[in-house]
């Protein structure tokens, strides 16, 4: 079940339009007519969408033949006899599920209504039953190779891209522009030069601890930031834009700009606001 819940997203192409809310053991089945009360809800709780997969032949290697592999859900309203349901129903029940068999209960939602679905699951083998399984389909490795390998493409593009962006520079500069403003505080609040020495040792050890957190932030932290709010072509399209000169110019000026605000903020705004901030502290403890 964790698998589904944690994978479902990753393969189905569309996956991210079923929302799984929980599941939960609810039993074994008893005999063949309990089965049947399961599947029988089974087909009365469907949402209508069918299966549409297209598997990529990795027999040619990715690089060889780079042919989308996919596996989505799409809507079918197309009614089945209920002749053809019933004979379904008794089949499942009676030729493919077991005395014994595991019984879990999962719930989710799709267009914002709710279904519930039983799935059977062999208690020795642990394999969950495919046959009348909403959600069982067989899934090639050649389908799953194909993913990690799109996903190894598109982390390696946002990695292009925020070594293009100098995120790491950018965050480092952002800190290396608040320090002066900081000392320059400290040193109007501190008058000893042992209080002063105190303070720079405490600013040289938060600066280098805040760059080394900055550093690990953006190679792991905003990799998988930017995965999750960017498809791969808009990661693309990014990259295109600090390419151009316009976005070289950007890229260029960003710098300059944050460290002319940081430095406005911190002598011109900061002062009145830590005025106002120890005033109301003062309000607070009277």
């Amino acid at each position: 079940m964790n698998n589904l819940f944690n994978n479902f997203s990753l393969l189905i192409e569309n996956g991210e339009d079923v929302d799984f809310l929980s599941y939960e053991f609810i039993g074994t089945v008893k005999n063949q007519r309990d089965a049947r009360k399961y599947v029988n809800k089974n087909f009365k709780d469907l949402p209508p969408f069918i299966w549409v997969t297209a598997f990529h032949d990795n027999e040619t290697g990715f690089e060889n033949n780079p042919s989308p592999s996919y596996i989505r859900f799409i809507e079918d309203n197309q009614a089945i006899d209920k002749s053809d349901i019933k004979e379904m129903i008794n089949t499942i029940s009676e030729e493919y599920i077991h005395i014994g068999d595991e019984v879990f209960a999962i719930d989710y939602v799709i267009k914002l209504q709710k279904f519930r679905h039983y799935v059977f699951i062999n208690p020795t083998t642990k394999k969950v039953l495919l046959k009348g399984n909403i959600f069982g389909i067989e899934i090639p490795m050649t389908h799953i190779e194909y993913i990690n390998e799109v996903q190894k493409i598109k982390t390696a593009d946002i990695k292009k891209l925020l070594k293009l962006i100098n995120s790491e520079q950018m965050s480092n500069s952002l800190l290396d522009a608040m320090a002066p403003a900081l000392k320059q505080q400290a040193s109007e609040k501190f008058k000893s030069s042992d209080q002063k020495e105190k303070f720079d040792q405490i600013m040289e050890f938060t600066t280098q601890e805040m760059k080394e957190l900055s550093n690990k932030l953006n190679n792991e932290l905003l990799v998988t930031i930017y995965d999750k709010y960017f498809t791969h072509e808009e990661i693309k399209d990014i990259i295109l834009f600090y390419e151009s000169p316009i976005g070289k110019k950007m890229l260029e000026k960003t710098p300059e700009i944050t460290k002319e605000l940081m430095n406005t903020m911190m002598t011109e705004y900061m002062p009145e606001f830590q005025k106002k901030l120890m005033n109301k502290m003062q309000e607070l403890i009277e």
